[in-house]
């Protein structure tokens, strides 16, 4: 079997990652909730019970390590947050960037608008809200867009300001 080479992070690897988008179209029946026909932007509340690991690349979720070009554990902490969402049906809303779980007003890089920002009270309707609030509170910066963030989870990737 040839090797295949991930078009994101040109790792080559005989697994099958998920941050090219070929894969990512693929549709299966999901083994924990039973969904038919779906693509791995399925999010349902059982499978996030067994997501183990987050792609340091791309930012998207898999319960399998060898399903991401650039695996590191997952936190707990964000996983028990995930677990709080609401969810639409079946399903949970992802973000459309990384595809990890997501609540209102969802990633900044991929905001479900209108959302009041919770740091400068603005009701923010367009994508690119950057207030002196959060570039005075800013923590960390998103690995994929470069937008800056005070908390982790408002980015897919998280990278640390220093």
């Amino acid at each position: 079997m040839e090797n295949f080479e991930c078009i994101t992070c040109k790792k080559e690897s005989p697994d099958v990652h998920l941050c090219n988008p070929d894969e990512q179209l693929k549709q299966f029946d999901c083994p924990y909730c039973g969904s038919v026909s779906v693509t791995n932007r399925h999010m349902c509340k059982i499978k996030i019970a067994n997501l183990t690991h987050v792609c340091l690349n791309c930012g998207r979720v898999s319960d399998h390590p060898d399903n991401l070009c650039y695996p590191i554990a997952l936190d707990e902490v964000i996983k028990a947050r995930w677990k709080t969402i609401p969810s639409r049906a079946s399903e949970l809303l992802t973000c459309s960037n990384c595809e990890q779980p997501i609540e209102s007003p969802g990633h900044i890089c991929d905001p479900i608008l209108p959302y009041e920002c919770k740091y400068c009270g603005q009701t923010v309707v367009k994508t690119h809200h950057l207030c002196k609030e959060i570039i005075d509170q800013a923590r960390f910066a998103c690995k994929l867009c470069g937008r800056l963030a005070v908390d982790e989870s408002e980015v897919c990737t998280a990278w640390e300001l220093k």
